[in-house]
Order: C-alpha cells, then sequence, then structure tokens
C-alpha cells in the first residue's frame, strides 16, 4: 500500500492506479452502452473489454449530439454509444474489441459507432467496426455528419492498432468527412496495423479524417476508399498541430509502411497532406499502387499523394513505391507545391496523366508566386511512366530542383494528344522522359535519347527538355543516355516492391554519396549504385566439396561464423579477408590454428572469404544478416 501511495505521489496522480474493468458479454449492447456511461464518471483509466471474435449488432441510437454554433470544429450527429468523456488527467478508456465485430444492423438508422468529446485520451484496439453511416448534415450547420463510424473529439490522444473499417459512410458536405473516422483539431493520433477498407466520404478523407493535429499511421492498409465530391480518399490530414498558434514551431504528420490500393477521388487522389507553418511530412516504406484522381477539373491531380505546404515546411519521402497510379490531369503519382521537397529511394512506375495537358506523369511540383519550393531526388528510379501532355517522369516548375543517383528510362509524353492517344494525333515529339531540367549533382541515367537529338544530331530543342543538366552534343562521351537494364516491379524483399537491375546494367558500382541502404533496406557495399535498387549477384552460399574449400558455418550467419580448414590441416595461423563482390577488401584478421576457428564479421551482405596458411590458400563465399 506504501508503494501505491508513493507511485501515486510520484505521478501527479489523483486517480486511483488501479482501473475499473468491465467485460461485456456477447451481442449485450447494453452493457457495452452501461459501461461507457460507467467510465465517463468514475476517474478511473477504464478499460472495456468485449467478448472475444463475438458479435454486437446496433439497431438504435443512443443519443444525438446536437447544439454546437456555427462554424465550430466539432462535430454533430446521432451516435449508437455513449459520448466519451474526459473524467480527470491521464488515460480516460481503452476499448479493446477481442476480434469482434460491431456492426450497424441493416434496417437501423444511420449514426456512428463512437464519439469523444473534447480533452479525452482513449484508445480503440483489436476489432471490426462496419456498415456504420453518419447522415447527411444540416444544411445550415457547419459542423455535422462527419466520422461515418468514429469521431474524435478536440485536444483528444487518440491511438488505434489492429483493427478494421469496412464499409463505412460520412455524408458530409463540409471538409472534415472521414468515412471510417474523423479527428478534431489539436489532437494527437496514432493509428497502427489496421485496415481500411470500401469506406466513403463525400468530401474530403474517404477513409480518414484528420484536421491540425499531429498524426502518425504505421504499418496500415487502405484499400477501395472513395471520395464521390472532394480528395483524399485514404488519407486527408489539414495540418498539423503547430497550425494552432503562429508561434509554435510546425507539427508532425508520419505515413510509415503503409499499403494504399485502388482508392478514388475525383481529386487528390488517395491521400492529401496540407501543411501549415513549417509542418514536417514524412512518407516512408510505403505502397502506392492502382489509386485514381478521376475529376473533371484541373483538381483532379496527384493520382496517389498530394502535398501543399507553408513556410518552407519539409515533406520528405522515402523507401517507397508508387506503381501504376492515374490521375486525369497533373501529376500521375504525387503532386507537391510549396516547400522542402525530397524524394530517396523511390521508385516510380507506370503511372499517368490522361488529359492532353496533364503533367507529370509520375511527378509534378508546382509553386506559385511569392512561395519558395525546391524538389530533391536522390537514388530514385522513374520508368515507364507517361503523361498525356509533357513530362512521362515529372515536370518541375521553375526547373526548382536537384537530382542524384538516379535513373529516368523509358517514359513517354503524348504531348497534347492525351492517353491513350486519338488516332492520328502525332504531338510535338518532345519532353518525353521530363518537362523540368534539374540541377544535376552527379551519377544519372537517363535513357533513350531525347526524340528531336536522334533525328537532329547535334541540334538541342529549347523545348525539347533534358531531365537534368548535361552536354549538348548528342555524340559526347559523358552523355548518359544508356539503357539501365531494369526488371518490372517485384518483390525483392522489403516492405515495397522495386525494379532489380540485371546483370551488367550500367548502373550497377556508378553512383557515388548514396543513402547507406537501399529502398528495401539492403546494404549499399562498396562503390554503390545508381537507382532505388541495390544490385547483388545471387551466390550459392553452401559449402562446396572441393578439397581445397574453406569449411565455414551457419551459412547464412547473423555473424558469428565458425571456420574449418580441409584435411590434412597445415600448421600455423590463419589470415583471413573478407571481400566484397566488387573486389574491395572489407575485413581482415588472423586467428589462431585451432580447429573450428571463431570469426566474428561485423558487416552484413554477400562476401568471399579468403583464408591464407602459410603458402595455402582456401576460398568460400559466405552470406551474413
Amino acid at each position: 500500500m506504501k508503494r501505491l501511495i508513493s507511485l501515486a505521489l510520484l505521478f501527479g496522480c489523483s486517480n486511483p492506479l488501479l482501473a475499473a474493468v468491465f467485460t461485456i458479454p456477447n451481442g449485450n449492447v447494453a452493457a457495452l452502452v452501461a459501461a461507457i456511461n460507467t467510465a465517463n464518471t468514475n476517474g478511473q483509466a477504464d478499460v472495456i473489454n468485449l467478448a472475444s471474435n463475438g458479435e454486437y449488432v446496433f439497431t438504435t441510437i443512443n443519443n444525438t449530439v446536437t447544439g454546437y454554433p456555427p462554424g465550430y470544429i466539432e462535430t454533430e450527429g446521432p451516435v449508437a454509444l455513449p459520448v466519451i468523456l474526459n473524467d480527470g488527467p491521464g488515460l480516460d478508456l481503452t476499448i479493446n474489441l477481442n476480434g469482434s465485430l460491431l456492426r450497424r444492423s441493416s434496417t437501423a438508422p444511420q449514426m456512428r459507432l463512437f464519439q469523444s468529446g473534447s480533452d479525452v485520451s482513449w484508445q480503440l484496439n483489436g476489432g471490426t467496426i462496419k456498415d456504420f453511416e453518419s447522415p447527411l448534415d444540416n444544411p445550415v450547420a457547419a459542423h455535422g455528419g462527419g466520422g461515418g463510424a468514429v469521431v474524435s473529439g478536440q485536444r483528444n490522444v487518440f491511438s488505434s492498432e489492429a483493427m478494421t473499417f469496412d464499409n463505412c459512410t460520412s455524408h458530409s458536405r463540409e471538409e472534415r468527412s472521414g468515412g471510417a473516422l474523423s479527428v478534431g483539431g489539436g489532437s494527437q493520433i496514432t493509428l497502427k496495423n489496421s485496415t481500411y477498407k470500401n469506406n466513403t466520404g463525400t468530401t474530403y478523407g474517404g477513409a480518414v479524417t484528420v484536421l491540425l493535429s499531429d498524426v502518425r499511421i504505421e504499418n496500415c492498409r487502405f484499400e477501395n476508399n472513395r471520395c464521390t465530391v472532394g480528395g483524399g480518399a485514404a488519407v486527408y490530414v489539414d495540418g498539423c498541430k503547430g497550425v494552432l498558434s503562429t508561434n509554435e514551431p510546425g507539427g508532425l504528420g508520419e505515413l510509415i509502411g503503409c499499403t494504399f490500393i485502388a482508392n478514388t477521388s475525383p481529386a487528390f487522389g488517395a491521400v492529401f497532406l496540407q501543411g501549415y507553418n513549417e509542418d514536417q511530412w514524412f512518407v516512408k516504406n510505403c505502397q502506392f499502387t492502382n489509386n485514381k484522381a478521376t475529376g473533371a477539373t484541373n483538381g483532379a491531380m496527384a493520382g496517389a499523394l498530394w502535398h501543399s505546404g507553408v513556410n518552407n515546411g519539409r515533406f520528405d519521402v522515402s523507401n517507397s513505391t508508387f506503381e501504376n497510379n492515374e490521375a486525369k490531369t497533373h501529376g500521375g503519382a504525387v503532386t507537391c507545391t510549396r516547400g522542402d521537397n525530397r524524394f530517396t529511394n523511390c521508385t516510380f512506375y507506370g503511372n499517368v496523366t490522361k488529359d492532353a495537358g496533364g503533367l507529370g506523369g509520375a511527378l509534378y511540383n508546382i509553386g506559385d508566386n511569392g512561395s519558395t519550393w525546391f524538389s530533391t531526388i536522390t537514388n530514385c528510379t522513374f520508368a515507364n511512366n507517361i503523361a498525356g501532355g509533357y513530362g512521362g517522369a515529372w515536370v518541375i516548375t521553375g526547373n526548382q530542383g536537384s537530382v542524384q543517383n538516379t535513373i529516368v528510362a523509358n517514359n513517354r509524353a503524348y504531348q497534347q494528344c492525351g492517353y491513350p492517344p486519338a488516332a492520328g494525333c502525332v504531338g510535338y515529339n518532345n519532353a518525353h522522359n521530363c518537362g523540368g531540367t534539374l540541377t544535376n549533382n552527379g551519377n544519372n541515367i537517363e535513357f533513350p535519347e531525347r526524340p528531336n537529338r536522334i533525328t537532329n544530331p547535334g541540334y538541342d530543342d529549347p523545348n525539347d527538355r533534358p531531365c537534368f543538366a548535361r552536354p549538348v552534343l548528342v555524340n559526347s562521351n559523358t552523355m548518359p543516355v544508356i539503357d539501365p537494364r531494369l526488371s518490372p516491379p517485384a518483390n525483392n524483399g522489403g516492405s515495397t516492391r522495386t525494379m532489380a537491375l540485371q546483370a551488367g546494367s550500367p548502373a550497377i558500382d556508378a553512383g557515388n554519396g548514396c543513402p547507406a541502404t537501399d529502398q528495401r533496406g539492403t546494404p549499399r557495399l562498396g562503390t554503390c549504385d545508381i537507382g532505388a535498387f541495390e544490385y547483388r549477384p545471387v551466390l550459392a552460399t553452401t559449402p562446396t566439396s572441393a578439397p581445397d574449400a574453406l569449411g565455414l558455418y551457419p551459412n547464412p550467419s547473423p555473424g558469428e561464423v565458425f571456420l574449418t580448414l580441409p584435411t590434412p590441416r597445415p600448421a600455423g595461423p590463419i589470415h583471413v579477408c573478407l571481400y566484397a563482390l566488387d573486389g574491395r577488401l572489407v575485413f581482415e584478421q588472423t586467428l589462431e590454428s585451432a580447429q573450428p576457428a571463431r570469426l566474428l564479421v561485423p558487416v552484413k551482405g554477400l562476401f568471399l572469404v579468403k583464408a591464407t596458411v602459410g603458402q595455402q590458400l582456401f576460398v568460400q563465399k559466405l552470406a551474413t544478416y
């Protein structure tokens, strides 16, 4: 008891340390209602546990949230359960679904399932929420209808893990739609290991809408979500937390290890990210496939990902793949505007802009008057992207960018013919790969040559832009125009699909100043490769039976290797050298002659091990991980 009291004093807690735990029988909605009502008033960090793999069917509205003045940023509307309230400092409520399904009956009125008030700290874990639907908001209101399944109120600390949101709909006419989830301003939100599928928002945020809050979305899957009017079919975030005061530093937003498949909206594709006041956005280890911005207006851009920043906020995309995404107008995969835009270890393949004026089959970066913007592209691969207008790989206005260690290959622009081109449309035969010439920081490959330079050797059409500054003369021996020999996108390891370099690719060992790892997380050893993929030849790692073979076990090894010599064993110390595949000496050590000899290898990769004893040489291949 003394220890409990001292802990309470240490952390400044007025709440009891022991939380109330409620166990809800399978299907008993009334018991769940009662548990939330009690949790709202008992001043404890309550836990509600649903039945394991149960089912709870909701048929009636518990309460309707109303009364906010026009323009207020809370959300109104009918809710199936009591509103979750803040009843003291710290965590208020944890709801564990334990694999249960919570669904709205097909005969029930439109309603969302959960809603929290302001300043609540709560968690929602481990189950499925299905078929909930918030109704159309009042025509004169400016704060209703959002959050088809869940609304988390202002200044909440909200986390959700191992959840599935399926076929939930928001009919809101305002900005904060969120077919599955809507989050109020000033919050901190963490979504992990969850699936959002078949959700619909009538405006912005087909699955998730977040306003003015720091957000981390990690290892989540967004599939077949849509907006019917606005954009951000999977995720819509309008500003991070730093925007609440002009004196605050920027907030933080993160998309880590997520998958976005077949999300569709009229504008801004799968993900819409707005930054203010130096907000920082990081997109890492994500796969974007078959997402679309399909509208008929100029807003139908960014099939996969849109970002706009203010005050030079950072937009950092790394270790991610954009594959077969589509926009009606600009940026088949990505559109970014103001800010510090960085792309590292990324693959862009098969992305398309459809219109005759479509710009940037993969990437479109545009600024506006009075703003600053810059794109830095490092160790990326742009291949087989298509623009209906100009710049199959990219259009970056004002040439505000730099490129290093990057492959730009086999992209196509249809020069105002659109895609697919109308019969007989010829176009202007230029700007195939790129619609903007970036600063060349070295070690880049562009292929094939620009059409006008092939038909008119030595002629440099100012409208036929190279992707990066390079020699004018077509016969220059420093011209980086060569087939990089890429394989199609495949699962080559790591969390995203990549384009492997084929044996003999000129990109192999041709880079300089690369990141320490490639897109997959594979170490770049020795002289690094150009593009997002670091080539490693396939080597047999099973010890050979040759009489002069070196014995290494285990092989592959986590780093501790035992070495044996063939018999008869020569006498004397063993001098061991470890070579990278490019012939570079990585590591050497002299071992005692005792067998087996223990060797600790401090690096990971594929190597050739040479052991010398006197005048005898023994060789074996080794893989470490």
